[in-house]
């Protein structure tokens, strides 16, 4: 969710041969000369007997251009995406981050956030006390019943979890997007918006 240049998707199936899709509303880049070179020599050397793996890493992930709102939920393309996926993963997916934590829920998929900006005021539902990082994932793993965990780099490296692979739907949940979902939309980035970044950081 949210997978901006596409090098989480990459990573998972380039190079450790696990499908990827990757979903954002912003057009795709084109992939580097060395990656692109590297993909040409992968499906050079696919022969029939290849396995599934191989194909698969020969190739680069799909990408959807789209939001994760109630929008795409409603789509044919949405709903197939959601109900087939094996877990949903979001890399400092900004205001999509909650919206990746409710997908999972809903349709009872493991899944992997790693949140950054929390963007308090784009989300007036959320607890008062939401305003940090750190509260931000205290948040989510309270909301999902998750765990929380830190990856290997510096930074924001923490990371809600919950590997529950046979989970109950929950249909019941919303969601949840932003007030201002033109926001996303647009990617306009105002002297405000850095304004609330930079105190956000402050508050680690």
């Amino acid at each position: 969710v949210a997978g901006g240049r596409g090098q989480l998707a990459w990573e998972l199936q380039c190079v450790h041969g696990l499908r990827a899709v990757s979903l954002d509303p912003r057009a795709a880049k084109v992939p580097r000369k060395s990656r692109r070179k590297l993909l040409r020599k992968r499906l050079a050397a696919l022969t029939p007997d290849s396995s599934p793996r191989d194909q698969l890493m020969a190739r680069n992930p799909r990408r959807v251009e789209a939001l994760l709102d109630p929008a795409f939920e409603a789509s044919e393309e949405g709903r197939a995406l959601l109900e087939s996926c094996s877990a949903i993963v979001a890399l400092h997916a900004d205001e999509a981050t909650e919206a990746a934590v409710d997908a999972a829920l809903k349709y009872g998929k493991p899944f992997a956030v790693v949140p950054c900006c929390v963007f308090a005021d784009l989300f007036p539902n959320r607890p008062a006390a939401v305003r940090t990082t750190a509260e931000f994932c205290d948040y989510l793993a309270a909301k999902a019943g998750a765990t929380l965990e830190y990856l290997r780099f510096e930074g924001k490296n923490k990371v809600v979890v919950r590997d529950v692979r046979d989970a109950a739907p929950r249909r019941d949940v919303a969601i949840t997007e932003p007030r201002d979902p033109s926001h996303v939309v647009s990617g306009v980035k105002t002297d405000l918006m850095f304004e609330r970044m930079r105190r956000e950081h402050e508050n680690l």
